[in-house]
């Protein structure tokens, strides 16, 4: 899985506004789930949710433009699969349906 990308579609974009942060992509990198963007640094979890599992990620490493997570337990990502990708800050959560 090292180096692959999942494509990010995102269906309630104006949600995001709340949380002053935007997405462009993710990525699973040596392990980690990698998200960029901007406006993350105050970001303090990621979740990714379907109807199989729920698999939170601690954040390892914030900046403004990239989010460098590891998940709290062993999971698998199916290829083509749909999920719920939630980032929470301090004040709130936004989700977004992720293929």
């Amino acid at each position: 899985m090292v180096g692959e990308k999942a494509k990010v579609t995102f269906f309630n974009s104006s949600a995001f506004k709340d949380l002053k942060a935007s997405v462009s992509s993710v990525s699973i990198q040596n392990h980690q789930l990698i998200i960029t963007g901007s406006g993350l640094s105050k970001i303090t979890t990621a979740t990714l949710k379907n109807a199989d599992q729920t698999a939170t990620f601690q954040v390892e490493g914030a900046s403004d433009t990239r989010l460098a997570t590891n998940a709290l337990k062993n999971i698998t990502l199916i290829a083509g699969s749909v999920f719920d990708l939630i980032l929470s800050d301090a004040y709130g959560s936004a989700t977004f349906q992720v293929s």
